[in-house]
């Protein structure tokens, strides 16, 4: 008897190592970037290099700036994910809400033009629209 006892115990413990084995072999990452072609034209790039990156890259001192977006990061998003960050961008550059004036009382010089944020705001637009396709 307790040999039967052991071989059912050993068989249903076998059988849920088998199962959760299998499906944990069966769930994609949910962290694996997808390959998304993104570019940033040297016009873009020293916008962004002026104007967005001492806040919004991941060796920055400002925490609040890089948990909401880091440029250096772009690139390790998801699409979905990649699509929202370049809609936010987009509209935080037409809302005149970045660079914040807070920021802007001691460095002016990364404010930007009409031109600059309409570059940045047109890359970003047509970049998550391109990934939308």
């Amino acid at each position: 008897m307790k040999k039967y006892v052991l071989f059912v115990l050993a068989l249903a413990a076998g059988l849920l190592f088998i199962r959760a084995s299998y499906s944990v072999a069966e769930s994609p990452a949910k962290t694996t970037p997808v390959a998304t072609g993104l570019d940033i034209p040297e016009n873009v790039q020293a916008v962004i290099d002026n104007s967005c990156y001492g806040c919004h890259y991941s060796e920055s001192k400002n925490e609040k700036g890089k948990k909401k977006l880091m440029f250096d990061k772009l690139d390790e998003l998801s699409r979905v994910k990649l699509i929202g960050k370049l809609t936010g961008i987009a509209d935080v550059i037409a809302s005149g809400d970045m660079p914040p004036k807070k920021v802007l009382v001691d460095h002016p010089d990364m404010a930007l033009t009409d031109e600059t944020a309409k570059t940045l705001t047109d890359w970003a637009t047509e970049k998550a629209n391109g990934l939308m396709d």
